[in-house]
């Protein structure tokens, strides 16, 4: 590390204090450090040294690890505390982190901590910064408020229902004053209802062709004030919702009579900062997602695999062989943690559009049969049943990344239902295009976390979740590639009885345009 960092060391072995500072120092780690014995010293020690990092023994004369993490937790949040101890079982390593502890190291294993050290502070850098972005989003809102009700013009936010109708929305005080209404009052309530008689239908026409066009207009109209002729000039800007349709206007209006340059450089600052805010936004949510959802799915294989290398050496340091079953436990965390990292990979193919098809004639009750097989022979107690039509069903498609789509939807029902629940897959064929379905009778999903269920990173929240881990992310890509096939996927459930997904594809096949060369990079298979 380039700066000095100060760490606060609560043992009660000096001899293992210097063992752990010497194995920082020789890591090449600029450090003052501390040592304290009890939970008196460690108190003080954070409000007079304000330690960077602690290292906590578990087991001390009359204290423990867990009261240490409370401590710190409470006199200094954002202090990382990293447990070195004799020894430890994988339940209270657990409990430890859960607690708050950022990692643990065994002490015959205190080569680890120059790494382990390292890794807290990163990872408390980055919270900090994240801290620091959200902060400048809240003091970004903030501004925007104040642009928005101190403004001079008249701003005001027209609301879109489905059946298209134009309620009034938001408006500040300049646009009271413009109009001689009480926002609070007519907040609400149509257009119709508050426009004037002589302006409403161009009003109307208006909002239609900027919801129709999703561009922003912009006119001048003349009205007479008190007798007075003013010129105004109006923009009406429309706000795309999350799922891309138009749910709302933002209105401008402006007296130009004698401020015709200001107004147009103030919408324009108003427009920049709305698109600061939601960028902003959008920014700071989707980089909390993924460092709450990737740091924890990857973190579990990680520590698990850690934990098993360990019992390997300690098996071969008494001159035992490794037993089978640790390798296999060992191959099966290495593979978890390849399967997550491959599913972000993909994800963020699919994201740069670097996913094209390989598109061929396909029967697809071949493919599909030949995923179930699979599927059989991954879980041979489950029963899957196969309805299809008695003759082949062509279409144009790319074999593997819908058997890809067959195989995930699958083993979902596999996983979260319970064994002696059978999984019914069916292929039907109406004019024109294609129905693959898989049934379970499982628990269902509640109805309120269903038409999220195929967003990146979203996981029901469900016992049957809990047990099986992951990133979210199957559903999404399999999501992404049916429609690049031109096609559509959903899903029906019902609490208590089952769930049903399914995907539609039309039987004349994707867009060629969408097809891409052999030797071009893609999803794995």
């Amino acid at each position: 590390m380039s700066s000095q960092i100060r760490i606060l060391l609560l043992e009660d072995s000096e001899e293992d204090a210097e063992l752990m500072v010497a194995e920082l120092l020789a890591a090449g780690i600029a450090l003052a450090w501390r040592r304290v014995q009890s939970g008196e010293e460690l108190a003080r020690a954070l409000e007079e040294f304000r330690p960077d990092i602690v290292l906590s023994d578990f087991q001390l004369p009359g204290y423990d690890g867990r009261r240490a993490l409370q401590l710190v937790r409470a006199r200094s949040p954002e202090t990382p505390v990293i447990m070195v101890t004799g020894a430890v079982g994988d339940e209270l390593a657990v409990d430890l982190l859960k607690a708050g502890a950022r990692d643990y190291v065994l002490k015959n294993r205190l080569p680890r901590l120059p790494l382990a050290v390292e890794r807290a502070l990163a990872e408390e850098r980055e919270r900090r910064g994240l801290r620091a972005a959200e902060l400048a989003l809240r003091e970004s809102e903030q501004r925007f408020r104040e642009v928005f009700h101190n403004s001079p013009d008249a701003i005001f936010v027209t609301e879109v229902t489905p059946e298209g109708a134009f309620l009034l929305g938001p408006a500040n005080l300049a646009w009271e004053r413009m109009t001689g209404l009480a926002s609070a009052q007519v907040q609400g309530r149509s257009l119709e209802e508050v426009i004037p008689c002589d302006l409403v239908d161009s009003w109307l026409a208006r909002c239609r062709r900027c919801v129709g066009e999703g561009a922003t207009l912009t006119w001048e109209e003349q009205r007479f004030v008190e007798g007075l002729r003013h010129c105004y000039q109006s923009t009406l800007t429309p706000l795309p919702g999350e799922a891309g349709a138009i749910r709302r206007l933002l209105g401008v209006a402006r007296d130009i009579t004698e401020r015709a340059n200001i107004a147009a450089e103030n919408a324009r600052l108003l427009k920049q900062e709305t698109e600061a805010r939601e960028a902003a936004e959008a920014v700071a949510r989707i980089k909390s997602e993924f460092l709450d959802v990737a740091a924890h799915e990857l973190k579990t294989p990680v520590a698990a695999t850690s934990l098993l290398i360990q019992t390997c050496q300690r098996q071969l340091d008494r001159g035992m062989p490794v037993s089978a079953s640790s390798l296999v436990r060992l191959r099966g965390q290495t593979d978890r943690l390849a399967g997550l990292v491959d599913e972000l990979l993909n994800v963020s193919r699919l994201e740069r559009g670097a996913v094209g098809l390989r598109l061929a004639k396909v029967d697809l009750v071949a493919l599909i049969s030949e995923a179930i097989e699979h599927a059989r022979a991954r879980a041979p107690r489950r029963c899957i049943s196969f309805d299809f039509p008695r003759r082949p069903l062509e279409a144009v498609l790319d074999p593997g990344r819908i058997g890809e789509v067959v195989t995930n939807i699958i083993d979902n029902a596999l996983k979260y239902t319970p064994v002696e629940s059978p999984i019914e897959v069916a292929v039907t064929a109406p004019p024109g295009s294609v129905q693959v379905s898989v049934t379970d009778h499982g628990p269902g999903i509640p109805r309120d976390q269903q038409g999220a269920l195929f967003s990146r990173f979203y996981r029901a929240n469900s016992e049957a979740t809990l047990l099986h881990p992951g990133l979210g992310l199957g559903l999404f890509i399999c999501r992404t590639l049916v429609e690049l096939h031109g096609g559509e996927i959903g899903l029906r459930s019902v609490p208590g009885e089952g769930s049903t997904f399914y995907f539609d594809l039309p039987l004349e096949g994707a867009q060629r345009q969408r097809e891409m060369p052999a030797e071009a990079p893609g999803l794995r298979h």
